[in-house]
Formats: structure tokens, C-alpha cells, sequence
């Protein structure tokens, strides 16, 4: 069995390699997947979405704050259809939206490329995302690989590939971080420096390849389609938020607009919660028209 090296990469600033071993996801071939699905071949051949512009989570210029029902279509080949911005989500702080599709475009294209190599029984292959630094994976498979029925390795080749994927898609956006931290600049002029590892950034790659893999699963829709669902899926939640008086007074005020009354005379009472129920999309309004 001779190794599948991939299309030579004239450049290589870093490498990696990343050994897997089939034999310990074998039994993961019992699993329910017969019916999932992958990229289509020809969006597998080429790279995702390359203009999509993260921005950082603050009031800045350039920054857009979203809600769930303002993410758009999700798009791996561009249509002008999707958006970026930032989200703030209830259990995961601060998502860039921009950061969160290209981990999970980046997931759906290797795992469309091991899966590939598993089923064909190819050793080893590559990958490179936009930057220089290519890297080499190298694969392992069990004894009874060759034997094994045509349906089961299917099977056990989407697991593998699936799980691998999000591990590449993560390592290789965190080495992104990495380059960027230490000047690399993806457009060559602009510094990316400021942005190198913002607290959201990696959080948001993180959620973007589970997506991707759920994304992945979908029996019924594309990945573009499933991916479109899943961001639009939970959009409800409760925030905690610690203040005093008279701060918990003017927070009342804002999101209920309601009667702001005598700062000076409010309550010092300790351990009460209050329960507000407020739409997000009344925030934004409440936020813009103020």
C-alpha cells in the first residue's frame, strides 16, 4: 500500500503530521450514519469561502452585532447570501460568527478529503489552508481492514474522517493564531496582530467544527442547508448578571423601559434575583434607537 502524498505545495512555512490509528474508532461502525452525507465532490475540490471578515467583540468601527434570525445562508462556495458579525450567546460568551463558518467549512473539506483517502486505503495525505504551512497525516488501519464488509468501512471511514476533521480544522486555525500572533498577514498589508487569539476567536473555531460534523450528519438537507439550521436552532437563553444598586436600577430601566425613580432611595437588599424577560431583537432596538 503505497502513501497518497497529495498535490505538491510550493511553499511550507510549517509542518505537521498527524498519526491516526482506525482500529480504536472500529467500533463506532455500529453507528446510525448510512444516510449521512458529505461535501458535494465538487465543492471538496476547491477551497471555502476565503472573503469572510472577522471582526472583534467590541463597539468599534467595523463590528456588527447579530442576532439568530440575522445570520443569513450559509454559504461554503460565496453567494452573498450569509453575514458575519458577532453574536453573544448565553452559554458561550462572544461568538464571531466569521471565525465560527470558516472552522466549520475548513472541518467539512478535510473530512471530505480523509474520508477519501480511508476508503480508497491510502496511508497518508495533505492539506493546507490559506497560509503557507501544509500538513501531513498520516493513517493506520486495522488488521482486518481489508476484510472488512464494504458498508462497515464505509461507516467507520465517516467516523474517522468526521473525527479527525474537526482535530485538523482546530489545530491547524489555532496555528493560524500562532503565525499571526508572530506577523504573518493573511493580505499580505494588513496586521492581524491585534486580533491574534481574542478570546472569542478560538471558542468560535471550536463551535464552528462541532457544527460542522452535526452539519455533516444531516440525512435530509446540504451542508450549506444544515449548517443554515443549526445556527438558527437555539435561540433562547437566560443571562446572568450580578450588579448592585443603584446599577440594578438602571438595568431594570434599559431593557424594560420602564420608570427610572429615586436613585438615591433604591433598596441595598443582598441575595435577590429578579427575572426579566426581554426579546433580543427589543435590545437591539432599544440599543439603536438610543
Amino acid at each position: 500500500m503505497q502513501p497518497q502524498p497529495g498535490r505538491p505545495h510550493r511553499i511550507l512555512r510549517s509542518s505537521k503530521s498527524l498519526a491516526l490509528l482506525a482500529s480504536l474508532l472500529a467500533v463506532l461502525a455500529l453507528s446510525a450514519i448510512s444516510h449521512a452525507r458529505l461535501l458535494d465532490p465538487n465543492d471538496a475540490d476547491h477551497w471555502p469561502h476565503v472573503m469572510r471578515s472577522a471582526t472583534v467583540p467590541t463597539a468599534t468601527m467595523g463590528t456588527t452585532f447579530l442576532n439568530a434570525d440575522d445570520v443569513g445562508h450559509h454559504t461554503y462556495t460565496p453567494d452573498g447570501t450569509e453575514k458575519t458579525g458577532i453574536i453573544y450567546t448565553c452559554r458561550g460568551g462572544h461568538v464571531d460568527i466569521a471565525h465560527l463558518r470558516k472552522a466549520a467549512d475548513w472541518t467539512a473539506n478535510i473530512a471530505s478529503k480523509a474520508y477519501d483517502n480511508i476508503r480508497n486505503g491510502y496511508v497518508q495525505f495533505s492539506y493546507k489552508l490559506y497560509e503557507p504551512s501544509v500538513y501531513q497525516v498520516t493513517l493506520a488501519y486495522p488488521e482486518n481492514w481489508a476484510t472488512m464488509p464494504r458498508d462497515e468501512r464505509d461507516r467507520v471511514a465517516f467516523e474517522v474522517a468526521t473525527a479527525l476533521a474537526q482535530h485538523c480544522a482546530y489545530t491547524s486555525l489555532t496555528w493560524h493564531e500562532v503565525l499571526t500572533w508572530f506577523g504573518y498577514k493573511t493580505l499580505y498589508v494588513l496586521s492581524e496582530f491585534e486580533s491574534a487569539f481574542s478570546w472569542e476567536d478560538t471558542f468560535s473555531n471550536l463551535l464552528g467544527t462541532h457544527l460542522a460534523v452535526q452539519a455533516l450528519r444531516d440525512p435530509d438537507r446540504s451542508f450549506d442547508d444544515a449548517m443554515t439550521k443549526l445556527l438558527k436552532r437555539h435561540k433562547q437563553g437566560t443571562i446572568a448578571a450580578v450588579v448592585p444598586e443603584p446599577l440594578a436600577s438602571l438595568v431594570r430601566h434599559f431593557l424594560l423601559q420602564g420608570e427610572l425613580g429615586d436613585l438615591w432611595k433604591v433598596t441595598n437588599g443582598r441575595g435577590n434575583w429578579e427575572v426579566l424577560t426581554v426579546e433580543p431583537r427589543e435590545v437591539m432596538q432599544i440599543q439603536s434607537s438610543g
